[in-house]
Parts: C-alpha cells; structure tokens; sequence
C-alpha cells in the first residue's frame, strides 16, 4: 500500500558514493557498434539477472545493446540488440537508448512487464549520420524475450514536427511506463531556433500504444533563465516513491551537465530541487565534465545510480555508478 503519510525530500536521494571508475566502456575496436562511446544506462531485472541496455556509438550512428550483471558492479556485454532502421527512414542511422516497459515502483525490482502477451519499449531514431544528427523522433517497438525486437509498422509514433515549437527541433531520449490503464512517455526535445540551444522535457499519454496526445501544459520542466546549473533539461527516467512521483533528470548549464531531482503527485506539475542531485568530479576524474543521463533502482534498501560519465580532457565518454550507501567494490 502507498504511504500517504511519508514526506519524500531531496535527501533521500542523494548518492554520494561514486565508483570512480567505469563498469561499461566503449570497446575501442573497429566494426564494434560501441567502439567509440557507450551511453544512457537503463537497468532492468530478469529470470534472476540485473540487465542493463545502452546506446553505443561508432562514428557513425547510435545502436542499443545489452550487457549482464549478478551484483550490479560487473558486467558482461551480451551483444547489440536494435540495430538502424531501413535506409531513408527516421531511424537509419540511430535507434538508441531503449525505455522497456517495467515496474515503476522505486521499492520493487525493476521487472519488465507485458502487455498483449508482449514486451514493449520506446526508442529515440536519428535519420542523419553522425552524432544526433537530424531530428529525433521516437519509434516504438516489441519482444518475446527481450534479446530480439521488432518495429511496430506504424513507427514514429511521436514526431518532432507535429509538436508545439518547443520540440519541433528534434526529440532525444524517452522514457516509457504504465498507469492506472494509460502509458506515458516522457521525453526532452529542443525547438528549431539555431542560435540558442533549449531543451525541455514533457510527455504524452496513450491507451493503444499506437495514438498518442501530447500534454496539454509541455513543457512540464522548463528553462528557469535565472538559474546558473539548470538552462537545459535532459533524460527523464521517473520512479514512484512512497506518495510522490520523483523525475531524476539531468540539468545543464552549457558547460556541464550534472544530475537532478524533481517531485509530482499528479506527473504535470513538478516540483524542481534547487541544487544538483549528483555533482561533476574533480579534475581528472571520469566524470569532470558530465554526470548525467541518470538511471536509478534501489536493490537491498541502497540506491544505485547508473549514470554517463564524461571526462574533461579528452571527452572520454562510459557509464559509472554511485551508491546512496559506500559498498565494498
């Protein structure tokens, strides 16, 4: 039952405790669909196994992948698992950072759930080569095992250019869930304008999957042109808590972007915290210049936070973790 009764705040979501290190790079090998960078951890549990999807990128385009844990630290890559869209298409030379439908309790595992006898995920599709290159637009797709999936034939399913003007410049990542009979993507997007660079974040509802309404009221976590860490908002990933609904997500200030946190008991109005959720490190470290893209599950009552790191020196981009607990790594 929903604790109507627990004040959630800022605190109990802080994590602390980086790894420092990577537990997924890029490959650095040639034909490898993440040679060069490896992004946007989403973790999920299944048949007694932590799995983690991500986006690589070789140069050329985004892919999704698939690596495996048994104790969240360590991992084994298991392979690419959507690779580009037909030629010409929205999605031919991009279809990263797959959002799985899953349990959104913050308290329970992150087990993915079916619906129609299937497994479903949303993913964001690039048309042009290179690196976001071309306006996003969300694709949606399905599996029986959650190792192969296919397109749906109606994709996209949300295109940037029947949008308002706050998203007509292309769509990024998603995020994908179900409730109470109604599924609901949350994403971030920027509008066409060249010579300010805006993302904000909103969402749209559906009940078949196929046809999708925007939110009245998007964007729903706008730019606050007064405040120095948060100009830009980036990469939802919402979980439920206790009695509220907690959006992490990452902020930017055109210079780095860090991790942060906002609070909503209907997923319309949303209430942003005023200082980062999880900071950038210090000189030399792995995550100097970014800490962001957050994907947050909590495993035996301690806080695992997935997010990109990105380093200031040579913008060496791979995934890391921080802890609400210190673990013994």
């Amino acid at each position: 039952m929903r604790d109507r009764h627990h004040k959630v705040n800022f605190y109990e979501f802080l994590t602390p405790y980086k790894l420092n290190r990577p537990i997924l790079e890029p490959t650095g090998k040639e034909k490898d669909f993440d040679k060069d960078m490896v992004d946007c951890p989403f973790v999920f549990f299944h048949n007694n196994k932590f799995y983690m999807a991500y986006i690589g990128f070789d140069g050329d385009g985004y892919r999704s992948g698939l690596c495996s844990s048994s104790d969240l630290i360590n991992w084994k890559r298991e392979g690419m698992i959507l690779d580009w869209g037909e030629k010409g298409g929205f999605d031919c030379y991009g279809a990263a950072a797959l959002s799985i439908l899953h349990e959104t309790d913050l308290e329970k595992l992150p087990v993915p759930k079916k619906w129609k006898g299937k497994y479903w995920a949303t993913y964001t599709g690039y048309p042009e080569k290179g690196y976001e290159n071309g306006p996003g637009a969300i694709g949606l797709v399905y599996s029986d095992d959650l190792f192969h999936w296919k397109r749906v034939d109606f994709n996209p399913i949300i295109k940037p250019d029947e949008g308002e003007e706050w998203e007509r410049g292309g769509i990024y990542r998603t995020y994908f869930f179900q409730y109470k009979e109604q599924f609901y993507i949350f994403y971030n997007a920027k509008p066409k304008k060249e010579n300010d660079w805006i993302e904000e974040i909103g969402f749209a509802i559906s009940k078949d999957l196929k046809n999708w309404i925007r939110n009245s009221t998007n964007p729903i976590i706008k730019r606050d042109k007064e405040k120095s860490w948060d100009l830009i908002f980036g990469d939802p990933y919402i979980k439920w808590y206790k009695n509220k609904w907690v959006m992490f997500y990452c902020a930017v200030d055109k210079k780095n972007a860090r991790e942060a946190v906002a609070f909503s008991s209907d997923l319309k109005n949303w209430q942003k915290c005023c200082e980062p959720l999880l900071d950038i490190g210090k000189e030399g470290e792995i995550d100097s210049l970014h800490a962001h893209k957050p994907c947050v599950i909590m495993y035996n009552k301690v806080l695992y936070h997935f997010y990109c790191a990105v380093r200031k020196e040579d913008q060496y981009r791979t995934i890391t973790l921080a802890t609400s607990r210190p673990l013994k790594f």
